[in-house]
């Protein structure tokens, strides 16, 4: 989303698609970025990766966040209104551990750390 040139509005109601619309995303600060999202009117974001920054400025406009899923436009919009997004076909390679641990990070970044013992030194 961060680096995004298009963005494909939706609107929704009770359930089905009543218009789409495609608009260009302009290439400035993240900020600017997120206030010209939030001036759209969206009320729900569903994109690929999303930055931390990004996701929470958007999150502070009253815009939800679906970050993280990949595939088809058109196959992800009948993923979602159908109620499967969580479906593993539709996740970002690597993501659905991050989801897992969002929140509960160490501060370690390369994971598991481990110990040798006094026998092996």
């Amino acid at each position: 989303m961060d680096t995004a040139c298009r963005l494909l509005i939706v609107e929704i109601k009770d359930s089905r698609e009543v218009s789409r619309a495609i608009v260009e995303l302009p290439r400035t600060l993240t900020s600017h970025r997120a206030e010209f999202v939030s001036k759209l009117g969206i009320n729900l974001l569903i994109c690929g990766a999303l930055s931390q920054p990004l996701s929470q400025m958007l999150t502070a406009s009253g815009i939800k966040t679906m970050p993280w899923f990949r595939g088809d436009v058109n196959e992800v919009l009948a993923a979602y209104l159908g109620g499967r997004l969580q479906n593993d076909s539709f996740q970002l390679p690597g993501c659905q551990r991050r989801r897992q641990e969002k929140g509960r990070r160490s501060g370690r970044r390369n994971g598991w750390r481990t110990h040798k013992s006094s026998k092996e030194d």
